[in-house]
């Protein structure tokens, strides 16, 4: 399914090209309702597709809008980063792709899972097969709301969360939220 996933992803780019920017604040949380209304001028071209942290958010758009978006982040005085990434994930511009992968998942096989599976899109437990099978697609196009997540685990009484690989991207998005949210989390990093 990975490689399928990156099959359509990368297809879907190539038709529709688009891209990804990170809005970034050092020390003020980003007051995510008065970002989203600045993006409504864009008609659904721009979305929110990443709640990284309270202090990052990262917009999905079109490629040709990048240069009109970039100007009104700037003078709304947000800080913002064009991401090397192909195409505008997370977002419903990767709706080709989406359809095209579920038409795919449906030859897999899927088993219950052993464990729980915490969804940063669906922001639950998958416990059932569908919505398993689901998740990939779904993922396409529907945000990325780690942020959200972290802040919910308490709920579901995680006590610890550890990232795993090379880099630290995620810990250091886990801790900002957490810190933010004043959770008791045990945040680990293993590996290099």
């Amino acid at each position: 399914m990975v490689g399928k996933r990156a099959e359509v992803m990368d297809s879907t780019s190539q038709k529709q090209r688009g891209g990804m920017i990170a809005v970034i604040s050092k020390r003020t949380p980003i007051n995510e309702a008065e970002l989203g209304k600045l993006l409504e001028e864009f008609k659904g071209d721009a979305v929110i597709s990443n709640y990284n942290s309270p202090y990052q958010l990262i917009i999905s758009a079109k490629e040709e809008i990048f240069p009109k978006l970039s100007e009104k982040l700037r003078e709304n005085g947000y800080r913002s980063i064009r991401l090397k990434v192909s195409g505008a994930f997370h977002s419903p511009l990767m709706k080709p792709a989406k359809d095209e992968l579920l038409e795919y998942v449906k030859s897999l096989n899927f088993r219950n899972p052993s464990l729980p599976i915490y969804s940063p899109t669906y922001l639950d437990v998958i416990s059932d097969l569908e919505r398993l099978r689901n998740l990939v697609p779904d993922q396409m196009t529907g945000a990325v709301k780690w942020m959200h997540l972290i802040m919910s685990l308490p709920d579901w009484k995680v006590q610890g969360i550890a990232e795993v690989g090379p880099k630290n991207v995620l810990f250091k998005l886990t801790s900002d939220t957490s810190k933010y949210a004043n959770l008791d989390l045990k945040i680990y990093k293993v590996g290099d």
